[in-house]
């Protein structure tokens, strides 16, 4: 579990597929600057500042046994020990623990909410998340809305108790109605990756404007990727860098940076003119202007001449187009348990949103995050954890004349929708003009299967299926028509490619050889159909 907005130090509680989306709880905490009671390099305050004399009332007022100064003592105390000095930090832990135990003990909302996060966090104790639980449990139940957002994202995330969708969702929005942004936040977050419910995007750009608005800077990353890659609204690089901009400078480490790299790409993708007035609607924003802002953008979109054509990979203004439409597809394969799917990189080439699907669910949302196009690879990212992964062979080599089975997704929609399986054999151990890129295969595959698997007779990964010879390009210069001269990727290229990207993915030892019906079982629950819309 997180800390609080704010804080950014924490890790987020989960993988979520996209780098933008972690989850944050947020508390209405008034915290006190100037708790230290030394000057800037360590020496003593001769005379103290207004904080400071407003500090020492606090103290007072809670030495005196008055558990709200006691909650706002330790809150702010507990800031301090997560952002102070190193020096100070474990005093700061104890003060912290000590009031909000004493308002905790009194029944105090704001205490028990504090402790929570102690605990949670590990501030001067061990973490304890059934501890922080308890103590979220105690604020939620009397309607404190950072202790409902906190307990909420202990069942989204299954962290101290069991996971519960439904329960998260009812303390989401029970927060969410005290206007709480991280709650806000969070139900976007729901409604976007179908937690419990159908997914909806359209009411996960609901949530993410609320909380955006108010300035929360994780929602504001939110929704700006939701602007760029047009789900749930149409696609828009101008609000896109808007929102990204607005979100950067309050975020830290990975958001920022996954903040920054989004505003930069779409920074590449406008006019001057576009760029200009969206870094103008960003210095002049403040909280409540999101309807303004927007009603703006497509006023001055309808009124301004025509500056050129929208990159490739989205449009803006009042252009966006308000559906998309499916391009081409392909197939890819999970290669981690943290949900990456490995790729052609020609087959998520110039999507503006790419889809991931296998037979019988809905499609679901992935994002790129590495591409090598020399060696035409790339890895998607799932926003939850796959059912079942592909492992690479680990150890033999690959033999001319060893059985192989290729499982994808051929000709779109022509062929069955549950995926196909073919059969071969490797036929070289190097490609065309002595690619040693490549493994030569006879088994049959056609437009589709691009970035599926190659498994051996045992069901391990061998190859990632990149290409088939022409046939009539072929035939036209010799004659004749070659017969199944199918290429695939080593898998040794695509290990490379990935511990370059800090990727992991999953091994076995080559093993007794299956029945082709059985390595189809193992490998169609990994497989999936990869879909690039525009």
């Amino acid at each position: 579990m997180s800390g609080v907005s704010g804080d950014r130090s924490a890790k987020p509680p989960v993988g979520l597929g996209r780098g933008l989306r972690l989850l944050v709880v947020a508390g209405s905490m008034a915290l006190l600057a100037g708790c230290q009671p030394d000057g800037p390099a360590g020496r003593p305050v001769t005379q103290a500042s207004p904080a400071m004399q407003n500090f020492q009332a606090l103290l007072q007022s809670a030495q005196a046994g008055d558990a709200a100064a006691q909650a706002r003592a330790g809150l702010a105390y507990y800031s301090a020990a997560r952002t102070g000095a190193d020096t100070q930090k474990a005093t700061s832990a104890a003060q912290a623990l000590r009031w909000l135990r004493a308002a905790a003990a009194q029944g105090n909302a704001d205490g028990e909410y504090g402790l929570g996060m102690i605990y949670s966090n590990g501030v001067g104790i061990p973490a304890n998340p059934a501890e922080a639980v308890k103590n979220y449990r105690l604020a939620a139940n009397k309607g404190h809305a950072g202790g409902q957002t906190a307990l909420g994202t202990a069942y989204l995330n299954g962290v101290g108790l069991s996971q519960d969708f439904a329960e998260a969702r009812r303390l989401f929005t029970l927060a969410a109605e005290k206007k709480n942004s991280a709650a806000q936040n969070n139900l976007g977050l729901m409604a976007e990756r179908g937690n419990g419910i159908a997914v909806d995007y359209a009411e996960a750009v609901r949530w993410y404007k609320l909380a955006a608005d108010q300035g929360n800077a994780v929602s504001q990353s939110n929704l700006a990727g939701m602007y760029a890659r047009g789900v749930g609204v149409p696609a828009d690089n101008v609000l896109a860098y808007f929102w990204f901009n607005l979100a950067s400078p309050k975020l830290t480490g990975t958001a920022q940076a996954n903040a920054m790299k989004g505003r930069d790409a779409m920074a590449a993708k406008l006019s001057t003119a576009e760029l200009q007035r969206a870094q103008a609607m960003a210095r002049d924003w403040k909280p409540g202007q999101v309807d303004t802002v927007e009603a703006a953008l497509l006023e001055a979109a309808s009124a301004a001449p025509a500056e050129g054509t929208a990159a490739a990979g989205g449009t803006t203004g009042a252009a966006a187009a308000a559906h998309r439409r499916m391009l081409s597809s392909g197939s890819g394969f999970t290669i981690s348990k943290a949900g990456h799917v490995l790729t052609n990189a020609h087959v998520v080439d110039s999507c503006g949103e790419i889809r991931a699907r296998l037979p019988g669910e809905p499609a679901t949302i992935v994002d790129l995050v590495a591409r090598d196009t020399q060696n035409d690879l790339a890895v998607l990212k799932l926003a939850r954890a796959p059912g079942a992964v592909a492992a690479f062979r680990a150890d033999a080599a690959v033999r001319q004349g060893d059985s192989v089975v290729v499982y994808g997704f051929p000709l779109g929609e022509t062929l069955a929708s549950e995926g196909n399986l073919t059969t071969g054999s490797v036929s070289a151990l190097s490609g065309i003009r002595n690619d040693s890129r490549m493994l030569q295969v006879s088994a049959p595959v056609q437009p589709g299967n691009s970035g599926g698997p190659l498994v051996d007779s045992s069901g391990n990964v061998i190859g990632v299926i990149v290409a088939k010879l022409n046939a009539a390009r072929v035939s036209a210069a010799t004659g004749d028509i070659p017969q199944n001269v199918n290429f695939a990727l080593k898998s040794s290229v695509a290990r490379n490619f990935l511990e370059s990207n800090s990727i992991a993915y999953e091994t076995a030892p080559a093993r007794p050889a299956l029945p082709t019906a059985d390595i189809g079982e193992r490998i169609k629950k990994a497989t999936f159909k990869i879909e690039c819309w525009r």
